[in-house]
């Protein structure tokens, strides 16, 4: 389950706040779904029509299309703030070259002749 998922983006998480996790879960066991927030979106006629055209070709709803859509651009924002956390780890403790040169070393040592 990806970060997305995991925070609960695009199942009613915020509803769900201060409930007890087991009364959740049989709730969406019983009920087959998670509560969700309804959202007015204001949309060109172009793009509703191309959102049509990819949820028919998917056989989703658009309302499912742009839920996943959502959940897609959330994930790559989390993606990209922790490739920005690394590389700023990277910047404060930068890797050591002699580091490196030991583990090939010992790489290149432990490795069968050809």
């Amino acid at each position: 389950m990806g970060r997305v998922a995991a925070r609960g983006y695009g199942c009613g998480a915020g509803e769900q706040e201060g409930r007890d996790p087991v009364a959740i879960w049989l709730d969406i066991c019983h009920y087959g779904y998670v509560a969700r927030k309804q959202v007015l979106v204001q949309l060109d006629d172009e793009l509703v029509e191309e959102l049509d055209r990819h949820a028919a070709r998917l056989g989703v709803s658009r309302s499912e299309l742009i839920r996943r859509a959502a959940g897609a651009l959330l994930e790559a924002f989390a993606e990209a703030e922790a490739e920005r956390e690394m590389v700023e780890s990277y910047r404060r403790h930068p890797e050591d070259p002699s580091e490196f040169a030991a583990f090939e070393r010992a790489a290149l040592e432990a490795w069968p002749e050809p």
